[in-house]
């Protein structure tokens, strides 16, 4: 197997170890990337921010998350009875082979669990298992038809990412498709790589670093990044990457897999998080409207008291 040198980004990359027993994973104090703060003076969050966060979203949302000793395989065996929980890290690239977890990471952009997990399934039943042999040899308008007729979202732009991702693993890193090397680089070294490859962007790279990889990063999503913008954990002007760059180093490491598996699934289940909206002409839009939702519960229930009652947002003192 050869390895090409990653190249190099601009990303500023931080963490912050707070956990001395997580044997296995690889943490660091200091910044890598360009070795620059991603944090740029805003103070929130704290570490109590963070464990307060984490411990009242436990309560609601079946305890707190923990990583799979053993990562699940890359068959499709058997999901639909998973529980929600598993299937979120599966979908984000939770499996046992980096390039599958890569691969179903990209799938996921921009789409439903459920349309990413079609997709997957789909390639699957078309190419055989895992085959990424057999879809590299495709021709890319193939696996567009595949990842259309599954309801992919963004089929043409996806096929060829995957397409020219698999093309370049097979002609300039390893012909065996393999980016298993990637376990046994630094954290600054694996993530530099992930982000050179066309169509990777910071979320997608920093997935596949938790999830597949079982490193101490934070990635930020759509729900994500509303949810902590709420939280007032990021200032007015952040966007997604500053975001990345900023919750990366100021959640302690021991945090960021439960954290985002918290945020995430409730940011997707809490009715009055659900209308909190990030919208560029007022960042503050996402404080007030998550209030006003809280609000007019409250009142509703005070004027038609025989009404069942919204279930109150752990987060409502928060935000």
């Amino acid at each position: 197997m050869t390895s090409r040198n990653a190249g190099s980004s601009d990303l500023v990359v931080t963490t912050r170890s707070e956990a001395p027993g997580l044997a296995g994973n690889k943490t660091s104090d200091e910044p890598f990337g360009n070795r620059s703060s991603g944090r740029q003076g805003w103070k929130k969050p704290t570490i109590s921010d963070c464990e307060r966060v984490c411990a009242l979203l436990a309560g609601v949302h079946g305890g707190m998350p923990v990583r799979p000793k053993r990562l699940p395989g890359a068959t499709e065996e058997g999901e639909e009875e998973e529980e929600s929980r598993l299937l979120l890290a599966r979908e984000c690239g939770e499996v046992g082979d980096v390039l599958d977890g890569l691969v179903r990471t990209i799938l996921s952009q921009h789409t439903s669990r459920a349309n990413s997990v079609r997709a997957k399934q789909a390639l699957d039943q078309r190419f055989g298992t895992g085959n990424y042999h057999a879809i590299r040899l495709a021709p890319v308008s193939a696996i567009t038809q595949v990842l259309q007729h599954a309801r992919a979202g963004l089929a043409p732009s996806k096929s060829a990412t995957i397409h020219a991702l698999l093309t370049h693993i097979h002609q300039s890193i390893d012909p065996a498709l393999s980016l298993e090397f990637l376990r046994s680089l630094p954290d600054a070294q694996a993530m530099e790589t992930l982000l050179s490859f066309k169509g990777v962007g910071p979320k997608t790279a920093s997935c596949v670093m938790l999830f597949c990889l079982g490193r101490n990063f934070f990635p930020v999503d759509t729900h994500v990044f509303r949810m902590t913008r709420a939280l007032d954990w990021l200032a007015p002007s952040a966007t997604r990457e500053s975001a990345f760059k900023h919750l990366n180093q100021a959640v302690p490491d021991h945090l960021k897999y439960p954290l985002h598996m918290l945020l995430f699934q409730h940011a997707r289940s809490c009715r009055a998080c659900k209308r909190i909206i990030i919208s560029k002409p007022d960042p503050h839009r996402a404080l007030s409207t998550g209030k006003q939702k809280l609000d007019a519960d409250r009142k509703q229930s005070q004027i038609r008291p025989d009404r069942k009652p919204s279930p109150v947002c752990p987060l409502a003192e928060l935000l």
